[in-house]
């Protein structure tokens, strides 16, 4: 077996501290790795420690620095640990990588571009080339799910992949859970809906979110629980929190918790009754492989969940949660129905969810690809697009054009003096015949005067100083 770095590209959930999708598709890649017999050192970025919404106590900063990275200089850390192969987190941190000595693996867990697209179309298009760069320096590449596959091909192939290697370089890799499962919780006098995670413009929940309140409403039981805030860069163009907040933060039975440590998220998961995850249909949102969800299912807490994305077929199989279409009201309703009115089915749901979990998401079960991958990790051979394939033939190809160039340049400018002479030596002869031309004219017009003049002419110029006279 090999020894691995797990570079996360955001903060992991370790005890004491927030975490995201990011931070939590590395650990669960870890533990993975761990499980299979690889000796493993998962690293986050340090800066991250000080990009949170929650206050990180001392104690549980102290612990976590010895995990950590300088962002700007990843290659150092690559160095101290001295892996047989390196995973990094996101495509964004593989370009952070300035000389990779040893086989290099990158995860694209979600269509991250189609992320900064719904952020703001500048920052799609300034980091949509750093992408092809990036993935130019994979040897492996691990996505979640299998319909993500169609839509990273065309990068890898930009990036420099071969068509063979668009197949056998590329492998699925499942967001996955803890093989160790959790005891149920007791349950509650009224159902307990909840909503978790980072408030982002390529989410918006408010359809579902207002149609259970609506459902608690109207049965005078049950609520709502909020853990969720907006983040101070992330959460650009996310108008339907705020409008969310103005219309039921004041709720009677509505809790918003905000972000909490992942330990203590987990334990909300395990003791509510239904999980919304329905978001509105987006193209991002169809490729998402969503960490929560896998969460959720891990701790029996059935989801509602739309209709359109990878995961949707599953539940629907095992009966672990509600699938339904986002605009479909009605469906809607009647899932709210059942979760508030039949607490039976909403357990058997609860408890399908857990063998979903257990039986297909698993990390022991998931990390197949990516384990065997390590176990005897090669270098990947550049395809014909490849930028280290092309640069080298560009550069000569500039040097001969270079070259050409200049000869072309000393040719232009041999022809233009050529022309400058030829040009001066016509305007030489024009003025010789000009000068003809006028006095054959005075002969024409005038010739007994001209002759006379002429003669003269030639009397003064005898006559004139610095000539002699005749000899005697």
């Amino acid at each position: 077996m090999s020894k691995v770095l797990v570079l996360a590209n955001s903060i992991i959930p370790l005890p004491g501290l927030p975490t995201n999708g990011g931070g939590l598709r590395a650990w669960t890649l870890a533990r993975g790795l761990e499980t299979a017999g690889h000796t493993v050192t998962l690293l986050f970025p340090r800066h991250s420690l000080d990009e949170q919404l929650i206050p990180i106590a001392a104690g549980a900063r102290a612990a976590a620095l010895p995990l950590t990275y300088e962002w700007a200089d990843v290659d150092a850390a690559i160095a101290r640990v001295a892996p047989d192969v390196v995973v990094a987190s996101s495509w964004i941190l593989a370009g952070q990588i300035r000389l990779c000595p040893v086989p290099l693996v990158v995860d694209l867990a979600g269509p991250l571009l189609l992320e900064f697209l719904a952020q703001g179309w500048d920052k799609g298009a300034a980091l949509a080339h750093l992408k092809t760069d990036a993935l130019a320096r994979a040897d492996y590449v691990i996505c979640a799910g299998e319909r993500q596959r169609p839509y990273f091909q065309p990068w890898l192939l930009l990036g420099g992949f071969s068509p063979d290697d668009c197949l056998t370089r590329l492998a699925v890799v499942p967001i996955s859970c803890d093989p160790q499962g959790r005891p149920d919780a007791p349950p509650h006098a009224e159902p307990q809906i909840l909503y978790a995670g980072m408030v982002y413009a390529w989410q918006d929940p408010s359809r579902a979110l207002l149609a259970a309140l609506d459902a608690i409403e109207r049965r005078g039981r049950g609520r709502l629980l909020i853990h969720a805030e907006a983040h101070p860069v992330h959460s650009q163009g996310a108008a339907w929190f705020a409008r969310l907040q103005g219309r039921i933060r004041d709720h009677p039975r509505v809790t918003f918790g905000g972000v909490l440590p992942y330990d203590v998220l987990r334990e909300a998961y395990r003791t509510a009754d239904l999980a919304l995850d329905l978001f509105e249909r987006t193209v991002e949102r169809e490729l998402a492989f969503n960490t929560r969800t896998v969460d959720f299912l891990h701790a029996g807490l059935p989801p509602l969940y739309g209709d359109y994305a990878e995961l949707s077929p599953l539940i629907r199989e095992y009966g672990a949660g509600f699938v339904v279409a986002p605009g479909d009201s009605a469906a809607l309703a009647a899932a709210l129905a059942t979760a508030l009115d039949e607490p039976e089915e909403l357990a058997a749901r609860g408890r399908a969810a857990r063998r979903l979990a257990r039986e297909r998401l698993t990390w022991d079960r998931t990390i197949a690809p990516l384990t065997a991958f390590c176990a005897a990790p090669t270098r990947r051979q550049p395809g014909p697009l490849s930028p280290r394939a092309l640069v080298p033939e560009l550069v000569q190809r500039l040097a001969e054009t270079t070259i050409e160039l200049a000869s072309n340049v000393a040719a232009a400018e041999d022809r233009r003096a050529y022309a400058e002479r030829v040009e001066a030596a016509w305007r030489d002869q024009g003025s010789q015949l000009a000068a003809l031309d006028a006095t054959l004219g005075d002969w024409r017009r005038h010739p007994w005067r001209t002759a006379a003049r002429q003669t003269l002419r030639g009397v003064q110029a005898r006559l004139s100083p610095g000539r002699r006279g005749p000899t005697r």
